[in-house]
Protein backbone atom coordinates (compact mmCIF):
# COMPACT_ATOMS: atom_id res chain seq x y z
CA UNK A 1 0.00 0.00 0.00
CA UNK A 2 3.02 2.12 1.03
CA UNK A 3 4.54 1.57 -2.50
CA UNK A 4 1.04 2.19 -4.26
CA UNK A 5 0.92 6.10 -2.30
CA UNK A 6 4.87 6.27 -3.20
CA UNK A 7 4.13 5.58 -6.85
CA UNK A 8 1.06 8.19 -7.15
CA UNK A 9 2.97 10.89 -5.22
CA UNK A 10 6.22 10.42 -7.86
CA UNK A 11 4.29 10.35 -10.48
CA UNK A 12 2.21 13.81 -9.88
CA UNK A 13 5.01 15.30 -9.38
CA UNK A 14 6.55 14.07 -13.04
CA UNK A 15 3.30 15.08 -14.65
CA UNK A 16 3.29 18.86 -12.54
CA UNK A 17 7.15 18.93 -14.22
CA UNK A 18 6.53 18.14 -17.91
CA UNK A 19 3.58 20.47 -17.39
CA UNK A 20 5.32 23.42 -16.02
CA UNK A 21 8.20 22.67 -18.31
CA UNK A 22 5.79 22.59 -21.70
CA UNK A 23 3.15 24.95 -20.67
CA UNK A 24 4.24 27.36 -22.82
CA UNK A 25 3.92 27.65 -26.78
CA UNK A 26 5.20 29.80 -29.57
CA UNK A 27 2.48 32.08 -30.92
CA UNK A 28 3.37 32.60 -34.88
CA UNK A 29 1.58 35.16 -37.40
CA UNK A 30 1.68 36.85 -40.11
CA UNK A 31 -0.34 37.64 -43.42
CA UNK A 32 -0.56 35.88 -46.49
CA UNK A 33 -1.33 37.85 -49.58
CA UNK A 34 -1.51 37.05 -53.39
CA UNK A 35 0.01 38.65 -55.87
CA UNK A 36 -1.51 38.21 -59.64
CA UNK A 37 -0.53 39.86 -62.85
CA UNK A 38 -2.34 41.00 -65.32
CA UNK A 39 -0.12 40.91 -68.92
CA UNK A 40 -0.86 42.49 -71.94
CA UNK A 41 1.32 45.05 -74.16
CA UNK A 42 2.45 45.92 -70.27
CA UNK A 43 2.38 44.35 -66.85
CA UNK A 44 -0.05 45.55 -64.21
CA UNK A 45 0.36 44.03 -60.97
CA UNK A 46 -2.04 43.59 -57.92
CA UNK A 47 -1.83 42.43 -54.09
CA UNK A 48 -4.66 41.16 -51.90
CA UNK A 49 -4.95 39.22 -49.07
CA UNK A 50 -5.14 35.56 -49.57
CA UNK A 51 -8.34 33.56 -47.74
CA UNK A 52 -8.25 30.21 -47.53
CA UNK A 53 -4.66 29.23 -47.93
CA UNK A 54 -3.41 26.30 -46.34
CA UNK A 55 -0.87 26.83 -43.07
CA UNK A 56 0.34 23.28 -41.68
CA UNK A 57 2.79 22.20 -39.17
CA UNK A 58 5.15 19.90 -39.20
CA UNK A 59 7.33 17.44 -37.64
CA UNK A 60 9.08 15.35 -39.55
CA UNK A 61 6.60 14.17 -41.87
CA UNK A 62 3.87 14.52 -38.97
CA UNK A 63 0.98 17.03 -39.18
CA UNK A 64 1.03 18.66 -36.04
CA UNK A 65 -1.35 21.51 -36.64
CA UNK A 66 -3.57 22.81 -39.66
CA UNK A 67 -5.00 26.31 -40.53
CA UNK A 68 -6.34 28.42 -42.90
CA UNK A 69 -6.16 31.93 -43.51
CA UNK A 70 -9.10 34.04 -42.66
CA UNK A 71 -10.73 36.73 -44.49
CA UNK A 72 -7.88 39.26 -44.81
CA UNK A 73 -5.43 36.49 -45.31
CA UNK A 74 -4.37 36.55 -41.44
CA UNK A 75 -3.32 33.35 -39.52
CA UNK A 76 -1.98 32.61 -35.80
CA UNK A 77 -0.66 29.56 -35.06
CA UNK A 78 0.34 27.70 -32.22
CA UNK A 79 4.17 26.23 -32.31
CA UNK A 80 4.86 23.32 -29.71
CA UNK A 81 7.84 23.80 -27.30
CA UNK A 82 11.01 21.39 -27.56
CA UNK A 83 11.29 20.48 -30.87
CA UNK A 84 11.70 21.59 -34.55
CA UNK A 85 9.09 22.11 -37.30
CA UNK A 86 8.86 22.89 -40.84
CA UNK A 87 5.79 25.58 -41.67
CA UNK A 88 4.41 25.47 -44.74
CA UNK A 89 2.05 27.78 -46.69
CA UNK A 90 0.12 26.19 -49.92
CA UNK A 91 -2.80 27.25 -52.09
CA UNK A 92 -3.79 26.16 -55.52
CA UNK A 93 -2.20 27.26 -58.50
CA UNK A 94 0.92 28.66 -56.27
CA UNK A 95 4.28 27.69 -55.24
CA UNK A 96 4.54 26.72 -51.32
CA UNK A 97 6.70 28.83 -49.44
CA UNK A 98 8.46 27.17 -46.34
CA UNK A 99 9.31 28.20 -42.67
CA UNK A 100 11.85 26.39 -40.23
CA UNK A 101 10.94 26.44 -36.65
CA UNK A 102 13.42 25.44 -33.62
CA UNK A 103 11.63 25.99 -30.39
CA UNK A 104 14.67 23.96 -28.24
CA UNK A 105 16.94 25.28 -26.20
CA UNK A 106 14.83 27.59 -24.17
CA UNK A 107 15.86 27.31 -20.46
CA UNK A 108 13.57 25.77 -17.63
CA UNK A 109 13.97 28.97 -16.17
CA UNK A 110 12.21 30.98 -19.25
CA UNK A 111 9.82 28.66 -20.52
CA UNK A 112 7.01 28.51 -17.68
CA UNK A 113 3.79 28.76 -17.55
CA UNK A 114 4.27 32.82 -17.95
CA UNK A 115 6.52 32.66 -20.46
CA UNK A 116 4.22 34.04 -24.26
CA UNK A 117 6.50 34.23 -27.22
CA UNK A 118 5.42 35.21 -30.21
CA UNK A 119 6.84 35.87 -33.62
CA UNK A 120 5.36 37.55 -36.58
CA UNK A 121 6.55 36.43 -40.05
CA UNK A 122 6.60 39.77 -43.06
CA UNK A 123 3.40 39.35 -45.02
CA UNK A 124 3.64 35.83 -47.32
CA UNK A 125 3.47 36.50 -50.99
CA UNK A 126 1.63 33.66 -52.77
CA UNK A 127 2.09 34.16 -56.91
CA UNK A 128 1.68 31.09 -59.42
CA UNK A 129 5.12 29.77 -61.29
CA UNK A 130 6.11 31.05 -64.78
CA UNK A 131 7.42 28.49 -67.08
CA UNK A 132 11.62 28.42 -67.70
CA UNK A 133 11.34 30.07 -64.29
CA UNK A 134 13.86 27.93 -61.77
CA UNK A 135 11.89 27.58 -58.12
CA UNK A 136 14.22 25.20 -56.65
CA UNK A 137 15.33 27.81 -53.93
CA UNK A 138 11.42 27.42 -52.66
CA UNK A 139 12.15 23.87 -52.03
CA UNK A 140 14.42 25.85 -48.67
CA UNK A 141 13.09 27.57 -45.70
CA UNK A 142 13.13 31.36 -46.38
CA UNK A 143 13.37 32.20 -43.03
CA UNK A 144 14.85 30.09 -39.70
CA UNK A 145 13.29 31.31 -36.59
CA UNK A 146 15.14 29.80 -33.30
CA UNK A 147 15.22 30.98 -29.76
CA UNK A 148 17.71 33.53 -28.66
CA UNK A 149 19.16 33.74 -25.26
CA UNK A 150 19.57 37.94 -25.45
CA UNK A 151 15.61 39.17 -25.12
CA UNK A 152 14.27 35.61 -24.29
CA UNK A 153 12.87 35.71 -27.53
CA UNK A 154 12.53 34.08 -31.03
CA UNK A 155 14.02 35.88 -34.15
CA UNK A 156 15.43 34.91 -37.54
CA UNK A 157 18.71 33.61 -38.63
CA UNK A 158 19.45 36.90 -39.74
CA UNK A 159 22.49 35.61 -42.01
CA UNK A 160 20.68 32.82 -43.50
CA UNK A 161 17.40 35.69 -43.82
CA UNK A 162 19.88 37.79 -45.88
CA UNK A 163 21.59 34.78 -48.27
CA UNK A 164 17.75 33.76 -49.00
CA UNK A 165 16.44 37.22 -50.09
CA UNK A 166 19.67 37.83 -52.44
CA UNK A 167 18.56 34.23 -53.90
CA UNK A 168 14.94 35.12 -53.91
CA UNK A 169 16.04 38.63 -55.48
CA UNK A 170 17.66 36.66 -58.46
CA UNK A 171 14.41 34.43 -58.75
CA UNK A 172 12.43 37.58 -59.01
CA UNK A 173 14.54 39.58 -61.78
CA UNK A 174 14.44 36.32 -63.67
CA UNK A 175 10.35 37.09 -63.44
CA UNK A 176 10.28 40.55 -64.34
CA UNK A 177 12.76 39.92 -67.42
CA UNK A 178 10.58 37.22 -68.91
CA UNK A 179 7.61 39.58 -67.96
CA UNK A 180 9.48 41.78 -69.80
CA UNK A 181 9.85 40.29 -72.94
CA UNK A 182 6.84 39.08 -72.85
CA UNK A 183 4.59 42.61 -72.73
CA UNK A 184 7.45 44.06 -75.46
CA UNK A 185 6.08 41.44 -77.99
CA UNK A 186 3.36 42.04 -77.71
CA UNK A 187 3.59 46.12 -77.58
CA UNK A 188 5.61 45.00 -80.85
CA UNK A 189 2.54 43.01 -82.34
CA UNK A 190 0.47 45.70 -81.38
CA UNK A 191 2.27 48.96 -83.69
CA UNK A 192 2.60 46.06 -86.54
CA UNK A 193 -0.92 45.41 -86.66
CA UNK A 194 -1.98 49.14 -86.28
CA UNK A 195 0.22 50.00 -89.16
CA UNK A 196 -1.71 47.06 -90.93
CA UNK A 197 1.37 44.90 -91.14
CA UNK A 198 -0.69 41.73 -89.69
CA UNK A 199 2.27 39.34 -90.70
CA UNK A 200 4.85 41.18 -88.23
CA UNK A 201 1.88 41.23 -85.93
CA UNK A 202 1.04 37.61 -86.34
CA UNK A 203 4.75 36.41 -85.74
CA UNK A 204 4.95 38.90 -82.36
CA UNK A 205 1.98 37.27 -81.20
CA UNK A 206 3.03 33.73 -81.50
CA UNK A 207 6.47 34.36 -79.76
CA UNK A 208 4.46 35.92 -77.52
CA UNK A 209 2.29 32.61 -76.66
CA UNK A 210 5.40 30.72 -76.58
CA UNK A 211 7.03 32.48 -74.04
CA UNK A 212 4.07 32.32 -71.12
CA UNK A 213 1.21 29.96 -72.42
CA UNK A 214 -1.75 30.47 -71.47
CA UNK A 215 -1.78 34.20 -71.48
CA UNK A 216 -5.18 35.42 -72.78
CA UNK A 217 -3.88 38.81 -74.65
CA UNK A 218 -1.74 37.95 -77.68
CA UNK A 219 -4.54 34.99 -78.30
CA UNK A 220 -6.89 37.62 -78.30
CA UNK A 221 -4.93 39.87 -80.62
CA UNK A 222 -4.57 36.82 -82.81
CA UNK A 223 -8.24 37.01 -83.59
CA UNK A 224 -7.81 40.35 -84.50
CA UNK A 225 -4.75 39.23 -86.82
CA UNK A 226 -6.90 37.02 -88.77
CA UNK A 227 -9.59 39.30 -89.57
CA UNK A 228 -6.73 41.56 -90.83
CA UNK A 229 -5.46 38.94 -93.34
CA UNK A 230 -8.97 37.84 -94.34
CA UNK A 231 -9.64 41.76 -95.23
CA UNK A 232 -6.20 41.96 -96.96
CA UNK A 233 -6.91 38.98 -98.61
CA UNK A 234 -10.32 40.49 -99.92
CA UNK A 235 -8.50 43.53 -100.33
CA UNK A 236 -6.04 41.85 -102.98
CA UNK A 237 -9.12 39.70 -104.74
CA UNK A 238 -11.14 42.95 -105.45
CA UNK A 239 -7.86 44.52 -106.93
CA UNK A 240 -7.44 41.51 -109.18
CA UNK A 241 -10.65 40.91 -110.23
CA UNK A 242 -11.01 45.09 -111.26
CA UNK A 243 -7.62 44.68 -113.20
CA UNK A 244 -8.81 41.69 -115.03
CA UNK A 245 -11.98 43.60 -115.76
CA UNK A 246 -10.60 46.77 -117.13
CA UNK A 247 -8.02 44.75 -119.16
CA UNK A 248 -11.35 42.47 -120.63
CA UNK A 249 -12.37 45.74 -121.10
Amino acid sequence: MKKHLLFIVLFCITATSVISQTAWSLKLKSKVELRSYRLTNKVDMAESGLSGATITLYKGSTVVVQVQSDGNGEFVIDVPPNGEYILAISYAGCNTKKFAINTLGVPESVGNDKYTPSFGIEGVIMARSFPTIDYSILSQPLVKIRYVDKGKKFDDDEMYTNQMLGSLSQMRNAEDDLMENFVALNNTGDIALSKGDCPTAKLNYEKAIALIAGERYPVEQLIKVGNCLKEKELAAKKAEEEKAAAEKK
